[in-house]
């Protein structure tokens, strides 16, 4: 979900000047001389959140499917999430993590079994 909110965020400012919008680097490039690139919402920073979502994703592949193909999705998402997202998350976010996954996990164990 992340990723996606990332993509629209780069891709709405790239359609709003496609000339000089053209590509990351002058999307930055552009921010950056503007002074906008620390703002909360930007395409500096939705690049920074896109790229922790997929290092998030990529962890909890390597977890599932390579580490140790037997692990328990709650255990594997819970180290995944932990090693990747949480040292970027304020405790909202993190507590608000947690909800998700408690959620998630009686979910997936309900309907998978």
């Amino acid at each position: 979900m992340l990723c996606v909110i990332a993509l629209q965020r780069l891709e709405a400012i790239h359609e709003s000047n496609p000339l000089t919008n053209s590509n990351l680097v002058e999307i930055f490039k552009s921010e950056t001389s503007k002074g906008n690139g620390k703002k909360r919402v930007s395409g500096s920073k939705s690049f920074v959140w896109l790229t922790r979502s997929l290092d998030f994703t990529s962890a909890l592949l390597q977890a599932l499917l390579v580490k140790d193909p037997k692990k328990n999705m709650e255990q594997a998402v819970q180290e995944s999430y932990d090693a990747t997202l949480k040292p970027w998350h304020g405790w909202i976010a993190s507590a608000a993590y947690r909800v998700i996954i408690t959620i998630s996990s009686f979910f997936f164990s309900s309907t998978f079994q």
